[in-house]
């Protein structure tokens, strides 16, 4: 041990005094535990690259540490011995641990100060703050670039395939969503994948073949279950063709998932609408209102007297999570119209989810006839429509005109 350090080189300053010296024994006892939890965290990350075969030392924190055990557990590839060390508490306020896991401990809060101090630096996006609305344009630019929807197929050509097929195909892979119950992103999904793989030339054939596309749109239902439910449905071809009753054979979807998948350059993950109206809804009902507290309920105008009882104090955080079943509801029913509608098909997903957002609102809003009506859907609106235009999902023309369509598809499937 000593001789670890006899040979450990000093750089030298004036006067013959080294660097090391200038620290006391507890600084540098501390700088080596940092230094240490800092080789652990990048020797996690390359482990995670595939960079190195030993496994990461993980530090296991089983609950409050003045109340339960610390255990650190030291593990390396190729060894299946694994080293313990357990600290436990003798009372209430103090942890029976050695000075190397305190200082080993204090390297680590370190870094996490550190991290703090890293994080309240970064800079807010748009109005919304935090990074919300920067993901919100990642995945709209990504829909202009990779995920264009103007390179989607237009059934309305003079094809075989047409959007007769394309609604059969639907109704198809709803049965299937619902018989294997797969979450409404599958479907969403798969169709996103069979409109933009009959654009490409790889995709030519299946256009003006219906067999063939019958058989393209199972094989996208089975890429669009793998990587919408990655643990659950990650199986072969072959067992999921006797799944189907070898409706396409299994040699057949591999030929079908190859073609599909170099047809579309691999770019088979695109943001859905559904995803598009969850990071909305989360961005608005997160901030918080300036007027949350001044809200009151509505009275007549001969009350000179208003009770305590009636002041509204509820924040649009509140208002929201009352009333998300229904805004989901309603969300929910449009996207299945435009799904279904070919008119539908080159428009532009954080589009049609802005515009299902703001009918949804609207509409409970209208449909609110009680005294105590809340003004907090019209703020919602005009948060959503702001969001909107800041983070690049619609412009305010595309938001009016694509609402009135929803709507409209609202009216002719309720009659």
């Amino acid at each position: 041990m000593l001789g670890c350090f006899a040979t450990a080189s000093l750089t030298p300053l004036e006067g013959g005094v080294s660097t090391r010296s200038r620290r006391s024994p507890d600084e540098q006892q501390a700088g080596a535990a940092e230094a240490d939890v800092r080789g652990e965290r990048d020797r996690c990350v390359r482990w995670q690259e595939g960079k190195t075969d030993g496994r990461p030392t993980k530090l296991v924190d089983e609950g409050h540490p003045a109340k339960t055990a610390w255990t650190t557990y030291y593990r390396r590839a190729g060894s299946e011995q694994t080293t313990r060390r357990q600290f436990r508490r003798h009372d209430d306020n103090r942890i029976d641990s050695s000075p190397k896991f305190e200082t080993r401990q204090q390297g680590l809060m370190n870094l996490m100060n550190e991290d703090r101090r890293i994080d309240s630096q970064l800079p807010s996006y748009g109005p919304t703050g935090g990074i919300s609305c920067e993901i919100l344009r990642n995945m709209a630019k990504s829909e202009r670039d990779i995920y264009d929807p103007k390179l989607k197929f237009d059934y309305s050509g003079d094809n075989h395939v047409n959007n007769f097929c394309r609604v059969k195909m639907i109704d198809w892979i709803d049965r299937m969503s619902n018989f294997f119950n797969l979450s409404d992103g599958v479907t969403t999904l798969a169709l996103n994948i069979i409109d933009r793989f009959l654009e490409t030339a790889l995709g030519e054939e299946a256009r003006n073949d219906r067999r063939l596309y019958r058989n393209v749109s199972v094989t996208a239902l089975y890429v669009a279950m793998k990587i919408v439910h990655p643990e659950q449905w990650n199986i072969s071809t072959l067992k999921f063709a006797n799944l189907i009753n070898d409706t396409v054979s299994s040699d057949q979807l591999e030929i079908l998932e190859e073609r599909i998948l170099f047809g579309l350059g691999w770019y088979v993950n695109p943001a859905a609408t559904s995803e598009y109206c969850e990071r909305l809804l989360q961005v608005i009902s997160n901030e918080e209102n300036e007027n949350k507290n001044s809200l009151m309920r509505r009275t007549s105008s001969h009350d000179c007297v208003v009770d305590i009882s009636s002041i509204e104090s509820l924040s649009r955080k509140e208002w929201l999570r009352r009333n998300r079943s229904r805004i989901d509801e309603l969300i929910h029913l449009q996207m299945n119209a435009a799904l279904r509608d070919h008119n539908f098909i080159q428009v532009k997903s954080s589009c049609i989810a802005a515009a299902a957002i703001v009918n949804a609102l609207n509409i409970l809003g209208e449909a609110d006839f009680s005294q105590t009506k809340s003004p907090y859907y019209t703020d919602c609106v005009d948060r959503i429509e702001e969001v909107s235009l800041d983070c690049d999902l619609s412009s305010d023309a595309e938001l009016k005109t694509v609402g009135g369509a929803l709507l409209k598809l609202l009216l002719r499937d309720a009659q």
